[in-house]
């Protein structure tokens, strides 16, 4: 077990750049990579993927994952590329050839994980696909969709079940970060998992802060919530409606927001662009339904807000939860009001549910109610609904500025009787008439002018009596019947109150503002030099998710431009410290960071280095100060607008600039150097590959000594592989990597431990070929006749 956790905290820290694991995380991978099934509960943001990421690394085969949305898998993939792993995900829209090449990836082993959506894995055609096909383990995310007590049922879940029928000896993990007890049994159930071992995280998302506010003119309390809290920061606005989700778009919008809409009437175009901007874009509010979320997996979004009570706390946890995955500080504000809270009752008695699952929804939206109306620690009743037991936070606003409550209970038996006297067949409005006396011809007709509570409220105002109305309803004394027009009755927990048996205690019934803490994140740098390397690094990384076409968050998260401002590396090794930097990242971007941090680290903040940061900008320009690199890199360049222009397409279709940089930092000489640069792939080196030689031939023998030594290795690495893969008729890859083979080539170990300490380098490689490897690096290998390497 002891190589096992070495060997996965190995790969954490070289592919996923991380430096250790956290919580359970490191107990659910050896349960996996042994062999076990089990099930995870981890909270959004908790490191669920890692889980069994790193076990499909670890074994033989390709890990098939069950996730229910396109949008999802695409952003998993893009990550796991952007970190070196060999992915790919099968949907609707993939393209027949691709299918066929992610088909050959998976025979010849290189393929490592393969997402597809629940219907397509449970397909006969794609089961007798796997019946053929070496599985390491299956990951069935968003595990809750299997439950009907589930707030994201699919009922394809439940087929899933035959996974442990069909392939027994294929361990299965089930993952979600959001199911109660009922959830959980049917996840077990149906996912026959009942004798595997289940492994619960804490719920508790600690950099959330919760705000609740009673709804008074919701937008424009929406409004100065961002301008006070949240400025120049991505985030989300869920309501209720389409109609809601449009008006509030164009009112923030029109008050100089960056906002847009999403909701399933828009066109298909028009939210795909929309989930583009909000994705790859910083300072982007996207207003939606809750059509939108469940495939986003933008690690920094740094607030939530629901204008609209939720229905359930799964769908509040969940939603609220997509703020602030990269662990930093973040926010949930949610503002509500009485008439959302009959609404949602309505929806729920108007559905087609059976009457079973209506109450299961009810008593869900009454759960969420409570959250909303209590004055104790709101992460406390949020944890306790998922079984656990806390502490009060001190970071939510019941906690930040405590409401002092009063004994309310005079004005709740006046309430509580006043609907007994009525007959329990009145909503709350007419209630609250007849307590303040009101004149109604209604109230007369019915004859409740002459009942003994007819105006014994009348000392209270409207608004006062509907926030009693409301903690009633919190505190479980009354509950509104959502088919009889949400009349009011008494619950069996009210005749304690009449009776005089129960004291209530209410928040005041004037709520005063109340000064949250901000959760701006800028608050954390603490000079302007550390302002501009940060808009620095962040001008630079967008330019590099364009070049890739990915979103900024699959090229480094906010926590790692974080660090790097915070520690401003100074070297490659200081780079394996950054959180978030593996291997390929470091080994693809590692001199750039540098460049850009130590240009920032020679300056004050007087003479911090504006050039630099519009450079940073736009990638496009010449970023190089030496004479030989400006050259070939503006030959490079003119060679790339040039065929984009024949071929009508975009330069950085024909190549990106990372492997622009990456052939003036290391520029080929033969075609065998190609295969050492990043983004030339077998396709693109065969299309360019003679342009891209004779404009870099002219400038191969002014590369520094140190560069060529590194690039003579890497010839060297890549000849050797090719006769090793033939000799022992496996894929070049199956050899070593051709990231692992550049890492050899730059760090150029002179032993076996130096040597194991790169990743792809395992003991079994490090075994078989590592007196080879070490022997070509220190120049003690020689050519036999046939040309191969001994």
């Amino acid at each position: 077990m002891t190589k096992q956790r070495d060997d996965a905290r190995r790969i954490l820290h070289d592919v996923f750049g991380y430096p250790d694991f956290r919580g359970r995380q490191a107990d659910i991978v050896d349960t996996l990579a042994g062999g076990d099934s089990l099930t995870v509960l981890m909270p959004t943001g908790g490191g669920k993927s890692l889980c069994y990421q790193i076990p499909a690394l670890m074994r033989e085969g390709v890990a098939v994952v069950v996730s229910p949305l396109i949008a999802l898998m695409n952003d998993q993939v893009a990550a796991l590329r952007a970190a070196g792993v060999h992915s790919a995900s099968v949907h609707s829209g993939t393209p027949p050839e691709e299918v066929r090449q992610i088909a050959e990836d998976i025979a010849d082993g290189s393929l490592k994980l393969l997402y597809v959506a629940p219907e397509r894995l449970v397909s006969e055609r794609f089961l007798r696909f796997l019946d053929h096909t070496r599985v390491s383990l299956f990951a069935i995310d968003e595990a809750h969709c299997v439950s009907q007590w589930g707030h994201d049922f699919r009922p394809e879940y439940q087929q899933l079940g035959l996974l442990a029928e069909r392939y027994p000896q294929v361990p299965r993990i089930a993952l979600t970060a959001t199911a109660d007890a009922e959830t959980r049994a049917d996840i077990r159930h149906y996912l026959k998992l009942e004798q595997a071992p289940e492994f619960i995280a804490s719920f508790d998302r600690p950099n959330i802060r919760y705000q609740v506010i009673e709804k008074n003119n919701g937008k424009k309390q929406l409004l100065d919530f961002i301008r006070k809290e949240m400025p120049g920061e991505s985030g989300i606005v869920y309501c209720l409606s389409r109609k809601s989700v449009e008006d509030v778009a164009r009112f923030l919008s029109d008050n100089g927001l960056n906002a847009i809409p999403y909701h399933a009437g828009l066109s298909m175009e028009i939210r795909e662009r929309n989930q583009h901007r909000f994705t790859r874009e910083d300072n982007i509010i996207v207003v939606a339904t809750v059509a939108f979320g469940m495939g986003i997996d933008k690690p920094d979004v740094r607030f939530v807000a629901h204008l609209d009570m939720p229905q359930s706390i799964e769908h509040f946890y969940q939603e609220s939860g997509r703020a602030g995955r990269d662990g930093l500080p973040a926010a949930s504000w949610l503002c509500y009001g009485m008439n959302n809270f009959m609404l949602l009752k309505e929806r729920i008695m108007e559905g087609g549910s059976d009457d079973f699952q209506k109450q299961i929804e009810l008593a869900k939206l009454n759960a969420m109610f409570a959250v909303c109306e209590t004055a104790e620690c709101r992460r406390v009743l949020l944890l306790r609904h998922f079984g656990e037991e806390s502490a009060p936070c001190g970071n939510c606003d019941n906690c930040l500025n405590p409401p002092v409550r009063f004994d309310g209970t005079l004005l709740v038996q006046k309430l509580l009787s006043c609907i007994y006297r009525v007959g329990q067949r009145f909503a709350a409005g007419y209630v609250i008439n007849v307590l303040r006396g009101k004149n109604e011809d209604w109230i007369r007709q019915n004859g409740h002018h002459q009942l003994s509570t007819f105006g014994i409220g009348a000392e209270q105002s409207d608004k006062d009596w509907r926030a009693v109305t409301r903690q009633c309803l919190g505190l479980g004394l009354i509950e509104a019947d959502a088919a009889n027009h949400h009349a009011l009755r008494l619950t069996a927990a009210a005749k304690s109150v009449l009776t005089g048996g129960r004291q209530v205690w209410l928040r005041p019934l004037k709520r005063e503002k109340t000064a949250a803490a901000s959760g701006n994140t800028g608050q954390w740098l603490r000079t302007e030099r550390e302002e501009r390397i940060w808009q620095a690094l962040r001008s630079w990384r967008a330019a590099r998710a364009q070049d890739e076409e990915v979103p900024a968050y699959v090229i480094f998260g906010d926590k790692t431009l974080r660090e790097l401002v915070e520690k401003l590396p100074e070297n490659l090794a200081d780079l394996h410290d950054i959180y978030g930097l593996g291997e390929a990242k470091i080994d693809k971007f590692g001199e750039e960071l540098l460049t850009l941090c130590q240009s920032f680290a020679r300056h004050d903040t007087a003479g911090s280095p504006a050039s630099l940061t519009e450079t940073v900008k736009e990638p496009d320009e010449n970023p190089f100060a030496d004479e030989r690199d400006r050259r070939l890199w503006q030959a490079l360049y003119d060679w790339r607008q040039q065929q984009a222009a024949n071929e009508n397409t975009t330069p950085h279709k024909i190549c990106a600039n990372d492997s622009l940089l990456d052939l003036v930092h290391l520029t080929p000489a033969e075609p065998i150097d190609l295969s050492a640069i990043y983004g030339l792939g077998e396709v693109r080196a065969g299309q360019y590959g003679n342009d891209i030689l004779t404009i870099c031939r002219p400038f191969a023998d002014s590369l520094s000594d140190a560069a060529k030594q590194q690039r003579e290795r890497m010839r060297t690495l890549l000849h050797w592989r090719t006769a090793t893969a033939q000799a022992e008729s496996e894929p070049e890859h199956k050899i070593f990597s051709k990231i692992t083979l550049r890492a050899i080539a730059a760090k150029a170990p002179q032993s076996q431990e130096a040597l194991r300490d790169i990743h792809g380098v395992d003991d079994d490689k490090a075994e078989r070929y590592g007196q080879e490897v070490l022997a070509l690096i220190t120049g003690g290998a020689e050519k036999d006749d046939g040309g191969s390497w001994l």
